[in-house]
């Protein structure tokens, strides 16, 4: 596994499993066909693939659950390097150190790698950071960081933040490259992290000409080309599955480096198109 040194020192794995949202029914695994195969996939990378991320969020719904499951079933923490966010709910909740603590009760743990607010929340996000900076001082969280935010949100947040972000959690696909926002970031030292980096299997994205005749040269699949883009480009990027199988594919990509040339055509590729929520314009009464 390839690692990248955050901006504190701590190596963080290049990639991770991104979280499927499983709803939350009666709170069990048993008889919830998503949360068990959720659970055998956490099962199968904790055993046969450590030192892996795994990205967590409450608004994944038991996703959560399931890891602090298969951690107490494994005995396996130490292999994991764990990204949890904090909800818009729990900004506006006002007491995000309780949030936090409620947390790793469900996650089996007493610390995470990594503690990132999910949204730049209106009003709270300020608030909020100061707490995880506290956390991050006190041991809880061995890094810090933030997700969906805009150049705007970060200079704002540095205008007062004691501890400039690790990493950055940000929409990233070879259609969405978002360049000038992860130039910015670079710019800061903060690491960018690519979600929806497969663009959900976008059609226009999966048989695009270009990724297609890369993949060829490589004699690797698009899906792999995508995520060794994210790797070469000095992304972390969190694909998502709920087959071992397909994950095992995605993981196959710590063989080969595209060449600059091959990493400037995907760039290329680029036609703005954003699959996810715009921070700037999301309801933020619905995430």
């Amino acid at each position: 596994m390839i690692e990248i040194t955050l901006n504190n020192g701590l190596p963080m794995p290049a990639m991770g499993i991104g979280a499927s949202i499983i709803p939350r029914g009666d709170g069990k695994i048993r008889g919830n066909e998503l949360a068990t195969k959720q659970w055998q996939m956490y099962k199968h990378l904790v055993t046969d693939r450590p030192g892996l991320m795994y990205d967590i969020s409450p608004s994944y719904g038991l996703c959560e659950y399931v890891l602090g499951n298969v951690i107490e079933a494994t005995g396996k923490r130490d292999s994991m390097f764990i990204a949890l966010k904090i909800s818009n709910h729990e900004q506006r909740s006002g007491d995000v150190r309780q949030a936090f603590q409620d947390h790793l009760k469900v996650l089996n743990t007493d610390h995470v790698d990594l503690l990132m607010l999910h949204w730049p929340h209106p009003c709270t996000y300020l608030d909020a950071y100061t707490v995880l900076e506290e956390i991050h001082q006190e041991g809880g969280a061995r890094a810090i960081g933030v997700s969906n935010f805009h150049e705007h949100h970060l200079d704002v947040l540095l205008g007062q933040a004691r501890i400039t972000p690790a990493v950055n959690q940000i929409e990233v696909q070879p259609l969405f490259t978002n360049r000038p926002l992860r130039d910015h970031c670079q710019g800061l030292g903060i690491t960018v992290m690519a979600y929806s980096p497969l663009g959900r299997m976008h059609d226009v994205l999966i048989k695009h000409k270009v990724l297609r005749a890369v993949a060829a040269k490589y004699r690797k699949t698009v899906t792999q080309i995508i995520l060794r883009w994210d790797i070469d480009s000095g992304m972390a990027t969190l694909p998502r599955s709920l087959s071992p199988q397909h994950f095992d594919e995605a993981l196959a990509v710590f063989d080969f480096e595209l060449d600059p040339d091959d990493v400037r055509a995907i760039d290329a590729v680029n036609e703005n198109i954003r699959l996810r929520f715009n921070p700037d314009t999301v309801d933020y009464s619905l995430v």
